[in-house]
């Protein structure tokens, strides 16, 4: 088993194994909610209790959410690595796809003269100005 194959079980493995034990806390959650949502004695002080513990779950099922589809996602063969899959807004389009503007060997190739990296259908470098084939 490679490295990469490794590291995608060990995620999906772990974020399944929190998963479970997550609904465990959701039901005692759910059972005290409901024992407590009538009370007229909880106050504000035990609403915001009540109101932080959700917020608490809510924050550890996305993180076992996260696991899993990182360990689903992750592949670095394709540039699909960790920091893309975490900070994937904030690139355009699929994750396995180049990002546009970037250059890329599937769409880009070094001008022969100035060796800067153009398109490779261009006829012109846009940097030199010198007369290319398209690829």
């Amino acid at each position: 088993m490679n490295n990469t194959k490794l590291i995608k079980a060990i995620l999906i493995i772990a974020g399944s194994i929190w998963a479970i034990f997550l609904i465990g806390d959701w039901i005692n959650f759910l059972n005290v909610r409901s024992k407590l949502i009538g009370n007229p004695f909880l106050g504000s002080q035990g609403q915001e209790q009540l109101a932080y513990s959700m917020v608490f779950l809510i924050a550890k099922s996305s993180f076992a959410l996260m696991l899993i589809i990182f360990g689903i996602r992750y592949n670095p063969e394709k540039g699909v690595t960790f920091g893309k899959m975490f900070l994937g807004s904030f690139y355009k389009g699929n994750l396995d796809s180049p990002v546009d503007g970037v250059p890329h060997p599937d769409t880009h190739v070094k001008c022969p003269d100035c060796r800067e990296f153009i398109l490779k259908d261009a006829s012109v470098c846009k940097h030199c100005g010198c007369k290319l084939m398209p690829q």
